[in-house]
């Protein structure tokens, strides 16, 4: 006997009527609304704002320059001889994007490929190399 008559359990009320779900449950949890439907989410693939009514002349001119690839690519970073295969503008530049030590592109191995030498890009990774060093320095003084 563990004295239970002692004790006062509550009861539970029962709601016999069978549930009606169009007046319990807002429409709106079901179905989106109209507002709802008209909000764009997503990626925007349209490709409404480009003309290509009229065909436009790209720039060919490419850069005569041949970097090499792989290892071959990474042996003229850390050479220093003017024999190699890079300019020694070119090497510091590269050096500079790719830091030949820490660098973890260097473990494609010979399916590296170096960045594009044509349409101006060397000169754009001049300028973002430049202001990073710009940068850096601010960082030096502060």
């Amino acid at each position: 006997h563990f004295g239970l008559d002692r004790l006062r359990l509550a009861s539970v009320a029962v709601d016999r009527q069978p549930l009606n779900l169009q007046h319990r449950v807002p429409r709106s949890t079901f179905f989106p609304t109209e507002k709802a439907v008209r909000i764009p989410q997503g990626v925007d693939l349209s490709l409404n704002q480009f003309n290509l009514s009229t065909p436009e002349m790209a720039s060919l001119a490419l850069s005569d320059q041949k970097l090499p690839i792989g290892d071959d690519f990474w042996q003229s970073l850390v050479s220093n001889d003017e024999t190699g295969l890079l300019k020694e503008e070119d090497r510091a530049l590269y050096r500079g994007v790719f830091n030949p030590h820490l660098s973890d592109r260097r473990e494609e191995g010979e399916r590296f490929t170096p960045p594009a030498t044509s349409f101006g890009y060397p000169a754009r990774l001049r300028g973002l190399l430049k202001a990073e060093g710009e940068v850096q320095q601010q960082r030096l003084e502060h």
